[in-house]
C-alpha cells in the first residue's frame, strides 16, 4: 500500500491512465479501476453488438444489473456521460465514447464525483483519440514507405504487382487489380487475390462495369452491393458471383489528364467503403499513375539505348567491315597493277580471311585454288546442286558444309559474261565483312579474268596472224613471220608439214539449227579446242581459224604419226558444231618455213580432195598421186605434179647430159619391155637397167608397179605436151 493511501492509488491509476499506450481495452480497464479507486462504485466493462450491449467481465454482485442492460441506451457518435435507470439496482452512469465499442457502467449514485467521472471520460476520449492519431501516422508513415517503394521500381510488370499488393493493404481489399487501355477498352494487366482465371483475362469497354465506368468518367466510383447496385452495368455479374464480390472501389490512373487505366479493390465481406479509402485509393492511384508512366518511359528509354548500343555496335562492325574491305581493295589493286593474275588474288585472299580459297570456271572446273592442299571435292558438287545456280542473277551463295565449315560462293561476271564463282572455305558462318571481301575479290578477279582472256585473244590473233603469213604471204610477207617466229622461240630449222581443215555440214540440217551468232562462237570454241589439242599432244600453238577454214603447222613426223595426230584433233571438235565435221587434208614435208605456201596448196589439195571424193579420214598429199590433178582447180598443183616426176629427171639429163627422160619415153613405147626399149635406144639391157633404176631414185617411184608406171606415163606425157616435144 502506497503511504499516501487511496490518493496515492489514484495517483498512479491516473498515471497509467493518461500514459497507456495500449488499445481501447486497455483504455476501458484503467478507466473501471479509477472509478472504482475515486468513487467506491462499481463499475463494468460494456460491448457494443450491433444496436445492443452485452455486459463484460461482470461479477455475480451485479446480475441484477446485468440483467436490465438491455434498456441501456444504444451507441453514440458523440461523448456522452448518461444517466440510467436499472430497476432495482437504482442509477447508474453510462460512459460511451464515439467510434469507440466499449463502454463503461458504473452502478450506483458518484454523488459528487460525477464531474470527476465527467472528466475522466473527457480524458480516455482524448486517449482514444489520440491513439486513432497515432495509429493513423503510423498507416501514413508505411504508405509514404510503400509509394516511395512504388515510385522507386522500374520494371512495369513489378511496378504493377506492387501496386496491387498495396491498394490490397491500404484499403483492407480481398483482391485489387490494374486495368490498362488498349485501344478503346481496358484489360486487366495484373490482379491478385482473384480465384478465377476470367479476372486475370477481363476486358472492359467504356462504361461496363465499375473500372468502365471510371474510365468514361475519369472519377473514382464505389459500389457497397455490387449484384444490387443501380450505377453499374452487369455484364460481370456471373464472374462476380464465382469470385463472391460484394464491394467495389475505382479510381483512375490519370497523366496528363488522359485516363490511361483504373485501379480497383473488391471486398467479398460486406462493408462500406469510407471516404478516407476513396481519398487514399485516389492518392495510390495518381502516384501508381505517375510511376507507370515513368516505368513506361524508363523501359522505352532502356530499348532505345539498347536499339542504340545494337545500332552503334552494328556501325562499329559495317566500320570494321568497310575497313577490311578497303585494305582488301588496296591489296588487290596493287596485284592488278603489278600485273599479277587470279592466282595471286586467291592467295592474298586466303591469307586475309584464314581460309581455303578455289576459283572455279562457269563450268565449276577449278581455275585456281589456295592452299594447294584444299579439298574441293565437297566444294563443287554442293555447289552444282544449289538451285536456280545457273540462273541469271544468281551471284552469291552461301551453304554450310559441316558443323564448322562454311562455303561462301561469290558469281564472277565480266558485263553479261558468267565467268565463274570465287569460293571461300571459312570456320564459321561468313559476316558481312567477310562477303564484302568476297566480292570485291570476285570483281577484281573477274578483272584479271578478262585481261588474261584479251591477252590471250591478242597471242592467238597474233600466232593466228604469223600462221596466214607463212602459208599465203609474199615472200616479204613469209621473211617477216619467219622472223616473228624465231621471237617466239620458235625452231625455224625443222621440217613442218601443214595440216588444213574445213568445217562442213554432216547432215541435212547444215547450218539452219543455229542463229549466225551460235554459228561463229561454236567456231571459237572449235578453235579453242584444237589449240588446246594441239598443245597437248606437243605440237605447239601455230594454229589458226578463218571462218570455215583450220590450218595447223606441225613438226614433220611420219604419214602414221600425222594421221594419230589429225585424230586427236577430230575427236576434240567433234561435237562442238551440231550436224558439222571437219574434212582434214595433209601436206608433204616442208624443210623450210618460206616454202609453207607449197605445202598450203598441198594440203589444200588433200582436203578437197577429202571433201569432194568423201574420203574417210584425214586425206595426205603424197597418198593423192594423180588424184589430185583430177580435185584439183589450181595449175599449180599440175606444175608441182610436173615438178615431182618430171623435175629430177630433167634436171640430171642437163647437169649431167643424160638421157633419162627419152629412156622412160622409150620404156613407154616398149609396152614396158626392157629388150625392146634397149634396141630402141642402141644400148646395152644392163645399161638401160642401170637408167631405170636411177630414174626410180630420183622420182621416188616403183616402175614396176602399175601406181608408178601410170604417174610416169601421165607426168611424161603432159611434159611432152606442154614443151612440143
Amino acid at each position: 500500500m502506497n503511504a499516501f493511501g487511496p490518493n496515492a492509488r489514484v495517483s498512479d491509476l491516473i498515471h497509467t491512465l493518461t500514459n497507456a499506450g495500449g488499445d481501447e481495452a486497455t483504455l476501458v480497464a484503467v478507466a473501471i479501476d479509477v472509478v472504482g479507486a475515486v468513487t467506491g462504485a462499481m463499475a463494468v466493462a460494456m460491448k457494443a453488438d450491433g444496436e445492443r450491449w452485452t455486459v463484460e467481465g461482470a461479477s455475480t454482485m451485479a446480475a441484477e444489473a446485468i440483467a436490465a442492460v438491455d434498456g441501456l441506451p444504444a451507441p453514440a457518435s458523440d461523448l456522452a456521460v448518461v444517466d440510467v435507470e436499472l430497476g432495482r439496482c437504482g442509477p447508474a452512469l453510462l460512459l460511451r465514447w464515439p467510434r469507440a465499442s466499449a463502454a463503461v457502467l458504473v452502478l450506483g449514485d458518484v454523488g459528487l464525483h460525477r464531474p470527476f467521472v465527467e472528466l475522466l471520460a473527457t480524458t480516455v476520449e482524448s486517449l482514444m483519440t489520440r491513439q486513432e492519431l497515432i495509429g493513423q501516422l503510423n498507416d501514413l508513415a508505411e504508405e509514404q514507405v510503400g509509394i516511395a517503394r512504388l515510385l522507386a521500381i522500374r520494371d512495369v510488370d513489378q511496378l504493377l504487382l506492387s501496386t496491387v499488393n498495396t491498394a490490397n493493404q491500404l484499403i483492407d481489399g480481398d483482391m485489387a487489380g490494374v486495368m490498362l487501355g488498349a485501344e478503346d477498352d481496358l484489360v486487366m494487366q495484373c490482379c491478385v487475390g482473384n480465384r478465377s482465371r476470367q479476372t486475370e483475362q477481363l476486358r472492359f469497354s467504356p462504361g461496363q462495369g465499375v473500372a468502365g465506368l471510371v474510365m468514361q468518367r475519369g472519377e473514382p466510383c464505389k459500389v457497397d452491393d455490387y449484384l444490387e447496385s443501380r450505377t453499374i452495368t452487369h455484364d460481370f455479374d456471373s464472374l462476380a458471383r464465382i469470385e463472391e464480390t460484394k464491394s467495389a472501389l475505382a479510381a483512375p490512373l490519370i497523366v496528363d489528364g488522359n485516363t490511361i487505366g483504373v485501379l480497383e479493390v473488391w471486398r467479398r465481406r460486406p462493408s462500406v467503403f469510407s471516404d478516407s479509402d476513396v481519398a487514399r485509393l485516389v492518392t495510390l492511384a495518381n502516384l501508381a499513375a505517375i510511376a507507370i508512366d515513368n516505368a513506361r518511359l524508363h523501359a522505352l528509354k532502356a530499348e532505345n539505348l539498347s536499339r542504340l548500343a545494337e545500332t552503334t555496335d552494328t556501325l562499329s562492325k559495317q566500320l570494321g567491315a568497310l575497313g577490311q574491305a578497303r585494305s582488301t581493295q588496296t591489296t588487290l589493286s596493287r596485284l592488278l597493277l603489278d600485273g599479277e593474275g587470279a592466282d595471286a588474288v586467291t592467295r592474298a585472299i586466303a591469307t586475309k580471311l584464314n581460309a581455303g580459297v578455289a576459283l572455279l570456271s562457269a563450268e565449276l572446273r577449278v581455275i585456281s585454288q589456295w592452299p594447294r592442299t584444299l579439298h574441293v571435292d565437297d566444294i563443287v558438287p554442293r555447289l552444282r546442286s544449289l538451285s536456280g545456280l545457273d540462273r541469271p542473277g544468281i551471284d552469291h551463295q552461301t551453304v554450310q558444309l559441316g558443323p564448322s565449315r562454311w562455303l561462301a560462293a561469290q558469281a564472277v561476271r565480266g558485263g553479261s559474261n558468267h565467268l565463274g564463282w570465287f569460293c571461300v572455305v571459312l570456320g564459321g558462318e561468313p559476316g558481312i565483312g567477310e562477303d564484302l571481301v568476297i566480292s570485291e575479290a570476285a570483281t577484281v578477279t573477274a578483272l584479271c579474268l578478262v585481261i588474261e582472256r584479251a591477252a590471250e585473244a591478242a597471242r592467238v590473233d597474233h600466232r593466228q596472224s604469223l600462221v596466214w603469213n607463212l602459208i599465203e604471204g609474199t615472200i616479204g610477207q613469209r621473211r617477216a613471220a619467219v622472223d616473228q617466229a624465231r621471237w617466239l622461240r620458235v625452231d625455224v630449222n625443222r621440217a613442218r608439214r601443214l595440216v588444213r581443215g574445213e568445217i562442213i555440214p554432216s547432215g541435212p540440217a547444215g547450218r539452219t539449227s543455229s542463229t549466225d551468232d551460235d554459228y561463229e562462237q561454236a567456231r571459237r570454241r572449235v578453235l579453242a579446242k584444237v589449240r588446246g589439242a594441239a598443245m597437248n599432244v606437243g605440237v605447239g600453238e601455230l594454229v589458226a581459224a578463218r571462218g570455215n577454214d583450220l590450218a595447223i603447222i606441225v613438226p614433220d613426223r611420219d604419214l602414221p604419226a600425222i594421221r594419230s595426230l589429225v585424230a586427236e584433233l577430230d575427236a576434240a571438235v567433234a561435237g562442238v558444231l551440231v550436224n558439222h565435221g571437219v574434212a582434214w587434208g595433209v601436206s608433204g614435208p616442208c624443210p623450210n618455213l618460206l616454202d609453207l605456201d607449197r605445202a598450203n596448196a598441198e594440203a589444200i589439195s588433200a582436203v578437197r580432195a577429202a571433201t569432194r571424193l568423201g574420203l574417210d579420214g584425214t586425206a595426205a598429199y603424197e597418198d593423192l598421186g594423180v588424184v589430185r590433178l583430177i580435185v584439183s582447180n589450181d595449175d599449180g598443183d599440175l606444175r608441182h605434179f610436173l615438178h615431182d616426176i618430171i623435175g629430177p629427171l630433167l634436171q640430171h639429163d642437163a647437169e649431167r647430159n643424160s638421157e633419162l627422160v627419152d629412156t622412160l619415153r622409150a620404156y613407154f613405147a616398149a609396152d614396158y619391155s626392157h629388150a625392146d626399149a634397149a634396141e630402141r635406144l642402141h644400148i646395152h639391157h644392163k645399161t638401160f637397167g642401170y637408167r631405170l633404176s636411177k630414174i626410180e631414185a630420183l622420182t621416188g617411184l616403183d616402175l614396176r608397179g602399175h601406181e608408178g608406171r601410170m604417174q610416169a606415163d601421165l607426168a611424161l606425157k603432159l611434159h611432152d605436151v606442154a614443151t612440143g616435144s
